[in-house]
């Protein structure tokens, strides 16, 4: 008997039939985008029930694409969701889920390593182009698989992105308002595996790191779910629009300048545990990554920026800066230990972004 929950490992896909047995799955609505077919994983992959397949939706997923995808889930008396893909398409298959009001299990396979989507309770879709954030712990997948074959025709910079976001998204859970003991935990443990393995990822391309880097993602996600993000992901998200650049890209571009910023301006703490238990974190954070101090690993998480070969956002257009700090979600800044307002925005996209 499978202990359900999730299984890692290369080949694990080959298991599918077995979760979808224990389950007692009998038709699957399979959730997946149009770049499947170029992942070849039909070797591992061979499902023994019936499925439909949903592939219709955009990147940026719009609630008329869920729709479709609903009308189909309940036509074909689906009484499962399988999705294999990016964030998107897990996305998708949450919102369906959430939406047909059916407690029925979410199995999720990523084919990133990066936001760890399939164990957050948190998805984005888009209503007439504009993004609408839903929360509810019903879109927590109820099992995951993390095979490594899913990840091995990613390309080299969104490997480098993805890994970026995931561990922008640990330290930031480490710092949040809404940290405890748990979240601090998985943070803690993906922040570690992250910097011990990110080498052979993304330079040596070490195929047998590839789960250990989405079981770190993963535990980021978790983090993530229960803390949720603050500063930096919400700074990132404009940038991402503006200048074309991925999600972990931008959130990677944020977080040094924002670490700074919080450092010398301690006094504006806003976590009710206060300044010395912030700046203590600030100090677990740095041991994790393996520097002296909070300003080293500041420092540190510029100098990766750059050995990454991620590029500096740039602008010719002042106006540029005022539109981005006007942008900034505030809900998400509460999430964060060191109150930010608009002219700290202002002046940290300045250091952010390159006007030429």
């Amino acid at each position: 008997m499978l202990e359900l929950g999730g299984i890692i490992g290369n080949g694990k896909l080959s298991l599918l039939n077995d979760v979808l047995a224990e389950l007692e799955v009998s038709k699957l609505l399979f959730v997946h985008g149009k770049s499947y077919s170029k992942l070849q994983l039909d070797d591992l992959l061979d499902l023994k029930v019936d499925y439909v397949e949903f592939t219709e939706f955009t990147p940026n997923p719009d609630v008329v694409d869920i729709k479709k995808g609903l009308d189909i889930f309940l036509k074909e008396n689906c009484d499962a969701i399988l999705v294999i893909g990016g964030g998107s398409a897990i996305d998708v298959a949450k919102t369906i889920k959430l939406y047909s009001g059916k407690d029925i299990p979410l199995i999720a396979s990523p084919t990133t390593a990066g936001s760890g989507s399939e164990v957050t309770r948190y998805a984005a879709v888009y209503k007439d182009g504009v993004k609408q954030s839903l929360t509810d712990d019903k879109m927590i997948s109820d099992f995951y698989i993390l095979d490594g074959n899913t990840i091995k025709s990613l390309p080299i910079y969104h490997k480098k992105a993805s890994l970026m976001d995931a561990l922008c998204q640990a330290i930031e859970s480490m710092w949040s308002v809404n940290s405890n003991d748990i979240s601090k935990g998985y943070s803690k443990d993906a922040i570690q595996e992250i910097m011990s393995l990110y080498k052979s990822y993304i330079y040596d391309n070490d195929f047998d790191v590839y789960p250990r880097i989405m079981a770190a993602a993963n535990l980021a996600g978790k983090a993530i779910s229960i803390t949720q993000t603050t500063s930096a992901h919400a700074m990132s998200y404009k940038l991402t629009t503006m200048y074309g650049i991925a999600h972990g890209h931008a959130v990677m571009s944020c977080i040094p300048y924002i670490w700074d910023y919080m450092i010398d301006n301690l006094d504006k703490c806003i976590d009710p545990r206060g300044r010395d238990y912030v700046q203590g974190v600030f100090d677990e954070i740095a041991d994790l990554l393996e520097v002296n101090t909070p300003k080293d690993a500041a420092e540190f998480l510029r100098r990766l920026y750059n050995e990454l070969e991620l590029d500096k956002p740039s602008t010719i257009n002042e106006n540029d800066i005022n539109e981005l700090a006007s942008s900034v979600n505030l809900t998400r800044l509460r999430n964060n230990p060191v109150e930010l307002d608009e002219e700290a925005l202002t002046m940290l996209y300045r250091k952010i972004v390159t006007i030429k």
